[in-house]
């Protein structure tokens, strides 16, 4: 069809619609008044017959293929950056957890977010639990067991610290944790290949600073950020700057002494996965040396380390649904089902409480070990985003985990999509976008308070398993004939 043809239909449509209008009265369907819906309909038709005119008369006149023009606009659909999908999903949950709730309530006022944060004042409390038993360990030696159930390094670490009187202390933890998280996004932009977008680096980081997970850990003065930034310094020194090794390897084990769970970014720690023996012998090596450091304040406070942890493990603490961590989730949707299940169900669910336990465990490790063994038969050395990003995402639903330590998941998720190649093909590109949108819209979820979502939505476990869950799938679903993503600029020296 030619654009004269389609230009003179538009016109016929459009003039047609605005008599129609104008003259409903007399056809027996108005109320004798123009009313909304007739100058709804007059306007409408004038902007048919305006666009048909200038298709008719002033267009130059080209033939309209149909099928080829819908065939066009899809290639062009799917051809999108991936960013395009990321900030759609980010866009959907906005409108579900922000605008609706703030805007469009049922008190139709605006409703600020008020009492998301079980806050406590003074601000800073886990600082001050922390210092509370560094001072005096400083001072007099006293044992930092049971009191908390960090490892003893960690106190040697924050003696300092007692320099600072409160708020002194909280102020310096404040300021440490923002530039932390800006330093995240800088070490994830040098992490990405040249020719990579960064615009998605951008999106999370500013997303991040403002999210529920991030003031949380402000509120709390926690050091989960500044912690996670040891441990990806030490990724980025490794991969980029391998002469300083070693100084990588005691960042790695400062963060490991400060909060445990970034012993399982030593999977990172590999140039090439088929030198085994390299391999292990580094793994080996910084085993027995964070070992060592077990012994930091001396054989009896290893003991005592080891008993509260023990402790720790036997009963948990902070099983509410701040708490995103597998234990958690389970012990919380055992005592009701988050109203999903009848109370029959439920007795059998929770019967079988363990069993299910296990199977989530199972399907999280069977995660991020099928990324590292893809990894290895694709021989694709040098540092990997995606080992990286499902460590984090194992980092954060494995242990006991609360909400503020979220913003970690920020820069290597962002890394993570911005390191994807385009998907080749036409039938992988739609479930490739369908799960980018899904995997946005997931991460985008755990922004915004738990108070203000469906409380079957509380909990941020689930969305975090479908983050990992979707990741492996995009990893496996990517061209694999090109590995932009991998780049490693350090000699090949062992």
């Amino acid at each position: 069809m030619s654009t004269y043809k389609l230009g003179r239909i538009l016109m016929a449509v459009g003039v047609f619609t605005v008599l129609f209008s104008v003259l409903a009265d007399g056809l027996g369907s108005g109320n004798q008044t123009i009313g909304s819906s007739q100058l709804a309909g007059i306007l409408a038709g004038v902007f048919l017959a305006v666009t048909g005119f200038s298709l008719a008369f002033l267009a130059a006149e080209k033939v309209v293929d149909g099928r080829t023009g819908l065939r066009s606009a899809v290639d062009r659909l799917l051809n999108l950056p991936v960013g395009v999908w990321v900030v759609a999903g980010f866009l959907g949950v906005f409108l579900l957890f922000f605008v609706t709730p703030m805007f469009l309530n049922a008190d139709w006022s605006i409703r600020y977010f008020n009492k998301y944060l079980p806050d406590r004042r003074p601000i800073g409390l886990d600082l001050q639990i922390t210092m509370a038993v560094v001072t005096p360990w400083v001072q007099t030696r006293e044992s930092p067991y049971p009191d908390l159930f960090y490892p003893p390094l960690t106190y040697i670490l924050f003696a300092p610290l007692s320099l600072l009187d409160y708020p002194s202390s909280y102020v310096l933890i404040t300021f440490l944790t923002l530039l932390s998280f800006c330093a995240l996004t800088v070490l994830a932009a040098l992490l990405l290949p040249p020719e990579k977008d960064r615009s998605i680096l951008m999106l999370f980081f500013v997303s991040g600073l403002v999210s529920y997970g991030f003031q949380f850990e402000l509120e709390r003065g926690q050091f989960n950020v500044i912690t996670f930034l040891l441990c990806a310094l030490a990724v980025y020194i490794f991969h980029r700057r391998y002469e300083f090794r070693y100084l990588a390897y005691l960042l790695f084990s400062a963060a490991v002494h400060i909060k445990l769970y970034p012993a399982i970014f030593i999977l990172t720690l590999v140039r090439d996965w088929r030198d085994w023996k390299s391999n292990l012998k580094r793994w080996l090596g910084l085993g027995v040396f964070n070992f060592a450091l077990l012994f930091a304040l001396g054989y009896r406070e290893f003991l005592g380390f080891i008993d509260t942890v023990m402790i720790q493990i036997r009963t948990p603490s902070w099983a509410w649904n701040g708490n995103h961590s597998l234990q958690a989730f389970i012990f919380n949707f055992m005592r009701d089902g988050y109203g999903l299940v009848s109370p029959a169900t439920l007795a059998v669910l929770q019967q079988n409480s363990s069993t299910i336990a296990y199977i989530l465990l199972g399907i999280i490790l069977a995660c991020i070990l099928a990324v590292v063994v893809r990894a290895y038969l694709l021989k694709e050395n040098g540092f990997n985003p995606f080992i990286f990003g499902v460590c984090t995402l194992g980092a954060l639903i494995i242990p006991t985990s609360n909400d503020y330590t979220l913003p970690i998941l920020a820069a290597p998720l962002a890394l993570f999509l911005s390191s994807l190649p385009p998907v080749r093909g036409f039938r992988a590109k739609i479930p490739a976008i369908l799960l980018i949108l899904i995997l946005s819209a997931a991460y985008a979820s755990i922004l915004f308070p738990f108070k203000y979502k469906p409380y079957v939505m509380n909990n941020s476990f689930p969305p975090l398993l479908l983050i990992l869950i979707v990741a492996t799938a995009l990893y496996f679903l990517r061209d694999t004939s090109s590995n932009s993503h991998i780049v490693d600029l350090s000699p090949r020296t062992k």
